[in-house]
């Protein structure tokens, strides 16, 4: 997959994670580098869930209690409790 094609799915799987307090602004920017990184790094590519998972855990290192907003939870593969819909 070429560079331009990761990079657009990356922004609409961002249309899913709504802008927000510092906390919810630092999960976007860390998703959309992690996620571009697995797209590259890996073939196949982890689950968008895991990859929004893992910076889940990266924000609770600075923001304890951080739960996350999403538009679409079922498209990350979250549960009940593992997220809040925005406002």
């Amino acid at each position: 997959m070429d560079r331009a094609t990761m990079q657009q799915m990356v922004k609409r799987e961002l249309d899913r994670i709504p802008s927000g307090d510092q906390a919810q602004q630092t999960l976007r920017m860390t998703y959309e580098v992690g996620r571009l990184h697995d797209l590259k790094e890996h073939d196949p590519p982890r689950a968008r869930g895991d990859v929004f998972r893992e910076a889940v855990e990266d924000v609770h290192k600075r923001h304890a209690g951080f739960l996350p907003a999403v538009t679409d939870p079922e498209y990350f593969g979250l549960r009940p409790g593992e997220y809040q819909m925005p406002e």
